[in-house]
């Protein structure tokens, strides 16, 4: 229990700070994108800062997304709980572990038949 419970204080840390880094790194690719596209103003016979522009744009839309998702991990994991993402699988071994029980009961039933005809 004390692992799990670790292991899930770990993967919060790491959604937290990966959503931090993401937003962060967004900014300052926004930022770049405006240094550029004033770059691209002044020097209007290159088109190299407008190249350099339009890809911190979309860097930074990518970023956001990242961030999006690292979001949308952190409450899919927080919030709802694994064993219901999970619980075919917890009621199939439940019933396996049931049926091997129920088999060994059987097993011995007829052994303790065999022994009281002995």
């Amino acid at each position: 229990m004390k692992k799990k419970l670790a292991i899930r204080v770990l993967l919060d840390i790491f959604f937290i700070i990966a959503f931090a880094c993401f937003v962060f790194a967004a900014i300052a690719n926004f930022q770049n994108a405006h240094g550029n596209l004033e770059m691209h103003e002044t020097l209007k016979w290159t088109d190299r800062y407008l190249h350099a522009a339009i890809r911190d744009i979309v860097t930074g839309v990518f970023n956001i997304l990242c961030a999006l998702f690292a979001v949308m991990f952190f409450i899919l994991y927080n919030f709802k709980d694994i064993q219901c993402l999970c619980g075919s699988i917890l009621k199939e071994t439940e019933s396996r572990k049931k049926e091997r029980k129920q088999k060994k009961i059987e097993e011995l039933e007829k052994q303790l038949d065999e022994l009281k005809k002995d």
